[in-house]
């Protein structure tokens, strides 16, 4: 999960219309650390729902990132929602190495929200084999 951790943020720095990025830890949800944050945000979360086992210590893992692109639309509309979210999109879907397959963009959906914020909300997959350092 590191390495593909280290590969994203590199990854993000090719993104210079994001602003600020960060491990979701619900900032969204809370109008206090709202108001801190540096838009347009991404808010990000890496998870490994399964994996199996090829020998007693090589492990093929699936991984989905979560990717939460923010704007702050009321704040800067000279911007469009729309033109950073298909960058974003552009930059991770089919992106892979050696180390980690391609990544595929599983669903994209627009949260609604109340405070003026639009969200996009990314699930992206990929999978790498795992093995003992």
């Amino acid at each position: 999960m590191k390495k593909v951790y280290l590969k994203m943020l590199e990854r993000f720095k090719e993104l210079p219309s994001i602003k600020q990025l960060e491990e979701d830890y619900g900032q969204l949800e809370q109008s206090d650390k709202t108001a801190l944050l540096k838009f347009p945000f991404v808010a990000f979360s890496i998870s490994e729902p399964v994996r199996k086992n090829l020998t007693a210590t090589k492990q093929v893992c699936d991984c989905e990132i979560s990717l939460r692109l923010a704007l702050d639309y009321g704040k800067d509309i000279s911007i469009s929602p729309y033109d950073i979210q298909e960058a974003l999109e552009a930059k991770f879907q089919g992106w892979g190495d050696q180390e980690m397959n391609r990544w595929e963009c599983k669903s994209l959906v627009k949260e609604p929200r109340l405070d003026g914020l639009v969200v996009f909300r990314f699930l992206f997959k990929t999978g790498y084999q795992k093995s003992p350092q």
